[in-house]
Parts: C-alpha cells; sequence; structure tokens
C-alpha cells in the first residue's frame, strides 16, 4: 500500500482556524513518488541560449531597487495555495511514523535528504505578485543580501542543550538549455519531451511536439548540498529552546514544544549575481545529537508517535514548508512557463534510475497516483537588490497600485492593521487569506489614496496568513503572522 506522511497536528493548527488537533485517524499528506517520470539527461549537444529577450537601447536614468521576493506571492495570485511539511534527514537513516493508508501507522525511513529552489527575478510573473518594476532587466546584475527561510523546528523538550545546523548553498548560472554532457553553467535547464516523458507534457498541457524544460543544479552526494565553481555556502545554527525561543516567530504547536516557521538570514558574503543569471539555492539539515545512533533504531524513532492523540520528536528534526498549488489534499498541476525559471528541486535518496545520480529532481517530476503532488515548491523569500533603470524621456504613468503598504503589528494577536498610500485615489480591496488559500476576512474600501484596514484577529488560528492590498487590478502581497 502506498505510504502516506502522517500531517502533524500542528498543521491544522496554523493554517485551518476550524480545525481540531488531528489523531492517529484523522487526515494524512500523502508523501508522493516519482511515479513514471523520468529524464534521460544525455543529449547530442550542450549549446543552448539564456531565455530571457533583450531590451531596447533607449537613453536611461539609474536608481537603486530592493524588494523580497516569495515564489508562493505569486502562485497565490493566479489561485489556491497551500502548505505542508515533509520530513527531511541528513540521511535515510531517520525511522519516522507514517500513515498506512487505513487510518493505523507504520514505520519507515525518511528518504528526503536536501531541497533546493531556483531564483529568477527576469520572470514577469512577479509584475503580477509585486508591481512591473520588479521584473528586472536581463542586463541587470543584482545581489542577494538576505533568505528567509521557512520551516518547522520539532524538538524534543529533554535535549535543550543539542545544536542542529541548516546548510545554506547558493550558487548562480545562465539557465541555458542543457544537452548532455558536462554542464557549463551552475544553474541549466534539461528537459522532459515526448520520447521519453510523454505523461510529464500531457499533466502539464505541453504539446507532444513541444519540450518541457526546468532548471537544475548539480547535487554533491558528499556533502548532500548543491555544487558548483559559484558554490558557496552558510551555516545556521538550531538551537532547541523550550517553548518560544530567541529564534522563533511563535510556537509552531504547543504539544511539540514550539519551532521555527521562518528565519531571515543575512548572508555574511552576499551574492553578486551577474546580469542575465538565475540564482539556485540548497538547504540541508544536520543533526548535532551525539546519542543519535541509527543502528540502534526500533521504535526509537525521530519522528514517532506517543501512543495517545499527539505525534512527538525523540530527535530534533528541522521539516521544510513546501507550497503547492491546489489544496493540501488536492494538489493541483501547476501551469508551465517556459520563460519562468524558478523552480523546486528535491533530492530523495536512494538515488532513482535513468541519470537522477548528481542531479535534483525537480517539481515537474512528481506525482501521486497520476495525480498532482504536494512536492512543488520549498519556500524561501529572496532579498535583492539592484541597479534599475528607466527611459528619461518617458511620461510617468499615474500608479494606482499599493506601492506603500505597511502591516503593524507583525506577528499580531488580536488585531492587525494594513495601511496603505496610492499614487491616486482608486477603490481599494483588503483582504487576508490562509495557507489553504481560503479568503477569511476581506474590507472594501471606495476611492481612497490613503487609509488603512484594522482587522481583527482574535477569532483565527495561530499561523502565517497572506494579505492582499488590491487598488485598480493591481496586487501587493505579504505575510503576516497571527500569534496569540
Amino acid at each position: 500500500m502506498k505510504k502516506l506522511l502522517l500531517l502533524l497536528a500542528a498543521t491544522g493548527a496554523m493554517y485551518n482556524a476550524g480545525a481540531q488537533a488531528l489523531t492517529h485517524s484523522g487526515p494524512f499528506l500523502p508523501m508522493k513518488t516519482k511515479a513514471d517520470h523520468a529524464i534521460q539527461p544525455v543529449r547530442s549537444s550542450s549549446i543552448g541560449q539564456h531565455h530571457h529577450a533583450q531590451p531596447k537601447n533607449d537613453e536611461k536614468t539609474t536608481s537603486t531597487f530592493s524588494l523580497w521576493y516569495e515564489y508562493a506571492v505569486y502562485m497565490n495570485t493566479t489561485g489556491t495555495v497551500a502548505a505542508s511539511f515533509p520530513y527531511m534527514w541528513n540521511d535515510t537513516s531517520s525511522l519516522d511514523a507514517y500513515g498506512n493508508g487505513s487510518g493505523g501507522i507504520e514505520y519507515d525511513h525518511n528518504t528526503m535528504v536536501c531541497i533546493g529552489t531556483t531564483f529568477d527575478p527576469y520572470f514577469a510573473g512577479w509584475g503580477s505578485a509585486y508591481s512591473a518594476s520588479a521584473v528586472l532587466s536581463p542586463t541587470q546584475a543584482y545581489t542577494i543580501d538576505s533568505v528567509a527561510v521557512y520551516g518547522a523546528y520539532g524538538t524534543n523538550p529533554a535535549k535543550t542543550g543539542v545544536v542542529d545546523t541548516l546548510i545554506i548553498g547558493y550558487l548562480y548560472g545562465t539557465g541555458y538549455h542543457w544537452r548532455g554532457g558536462a554542464p557549463s553553467s551552475d544553474v541549466f535547464e534539461s528537459e522532459f519531451d515526448n520520447s521519453f516523458a510523454s505523461s510529464v507534457l500531457s499533466d502539464y498541457s505541453v504539446a507532444s511536439t513541444d519540450t518541457l524544460w526546468f532548471p537544475e543544479m548539480i547535487y554533491d552526494s558528499v556533502t548532500n548540498t548543491a555544487n558548483g565553481l559559484t558554490y558557496g555556502e552558510q551555516k545556521v545554527l538550531l538551537r532547541n529552546a523550550s517553548g518560544v525561543g530567541t529564534n522563533n516567530y511563535f510556537g509552531w504547536y504547543d504539544t511539540l514544544n514550539g519551532g521555527t516557521n521562518f528565519k531571515e538570514i543575512g548572508l555574511t558574503t552576499p551574492i553578486n549575481v551577474p546580469a542575465g543569471d538565475v540564482v539556485g539555492f540548497s538547504i540541508t539539515f544536520k543533526t548535532g545529537d551525539p546519542s543519535y545512533n541509527p543502528a540502534t533504531l526500533t521504535l526509537d524513532t525521530v519522528f514517532a508517535t506517543d501512543g495517545s492523540t499527539y505525534a512527538k520528536y525523540n530527535y530534533n528534526m528541522w521539516r521544510p514548508e513546501l507550497v503547492n498549488y491546489g489544496t493540501a489534499t488536492t494538489p493541483l498541476f501547476w501551469t508551465y512557463n517556459p520563460a519562468d525559471l524558478n523552480g523546486g528541486l528535491f533530492k530523495e535518496l536512494p538515488n532513482y534510475q535513468n541519470g537522477w545520480d548528481n542531479l535534483f529532481l525537480p517539481n515537474y517530476a512528481w506525482t501521486s497516483g497520476g495525480n498532482a503532488s504536494n512536492l512543488q515548491y520549498p519556500t524561501i523569500d529572496y532579498h535583492l537588490t539592484a541597479t534599475t533603470t528607466t527611459t528619461s524621456t518617458a511620461t510617468p504613468a499615474i500608479k494606482t497600485a499599493a506601492n506603500q503598504v505597511k502591516v503593524y503589528p507583525n506577528p499580531a494577536s488580536n488585531v492587525v492593521t494594513v495601511a496603505y498610500k496610492l499614487g491616486a485615489a482608486a477603490n481599494v480591496s483588503v483582504t487576508l487569506t490562509d495557507m489553504l488559500g481560503q479568503v477569511v476576512v476581506t474590507q472594501n474600501i471606495d476611492n481612497s489614496s490613503e487609509g488603512k484596514a484594522t482587522i481583527n484577529t482574535s477569532g483565527l488560528a495561530a499561523g502565517i496568513y497572506l494579505y492582499t492590498v488590491i487598488a485598480n487590478g493591481e496586487h501587493t502581497t505579504g505575510r503576516v503572522v497571527i500569534s496569540h
């Protein structure tokens, strides 16, 4: 029977305002398998071109631009998104509790050892998520100086002295079309086509005569990270704190003794990315528990059950947050866009056949019984600064988007205020959406250029929500944390 990943009680508490704590017989989150989506990476040529168009040669002026990017915000502009927290360990020795598909529990070894993403600031979709200025010109170099990593750090309260590590790896490359041989760039695109992956094309509504290109990077099995000539890394220490600790914005769920939901990380060495290049990131968890001995694991698992209602951790474990299109129980296939090099990447062991050994598996490679998978996009935010260019002779358009938005307090408890200032008066809509994609609050304000929406959050479950300010069809979206 297909193995299912046990959904933590915390997930319902964070993302569903009306949910109750889950029991062992409650809902389960499927753990997806690769199914028949295979890749034949060996091709006849290694020559390809980057896909971004070239700009016109106009007279320009320059200014400094800075913005946080999050792909889940873009996904949310097109439909519902949901979140999940799969197991991840530094190898396959972690033994964890899974649902057996019939309301019971079985124990099996974790297979997810590393996750990754690629970030493409030249993608036109950022314009709908933020504003037109969020889409960089392909002649613009940029710098990534900070990232925000989302996940849950589940801990054993008896092991407060343990220090675990997240390894944040990063690199960049041109995103060229790779067709075999040694890749000439650290971030590149590989392909699915009808000769060996017809089901993938069908799933993503790609014609059988076309090719589905996806971003890719090299996996290093020795370090359990991405690897390349531009590779660098930063290590983040996770300390087991009792309840809400220094690195915790709020407790993940009381029965799990708190946890890290997201952590903003300033990079010691900012990544200076050449114009036209795409950034790749990998995240690896490494246990620092000296008592962990996989040779002795029976029911002394990493993530286990305590024989009652709630799940627990015997050893501290960091679990990444993933977002998928659709709902948690009914994921949908994401819309394929050949101009979009923002991708989700996953590494499971043992390695799959057909050449995946030193490659990550892309989000397009995963299905669940012929349906879409939850394994789509790890939630990583990128803080970018760049020199922007504008045409000095152009007549500026009147801005009606919510180009100045402040949300306070954040985290909020009983009330949160969303204040905005527009370039010109417009009808304004302010919404609050949970991570299941359900709009929980809507406030409409007529013909306003500056104002605020005061939202009562006392009845909402603790968790992460998306706020959206809409003016004349343009969206400004971000996250707000509700903590009671």
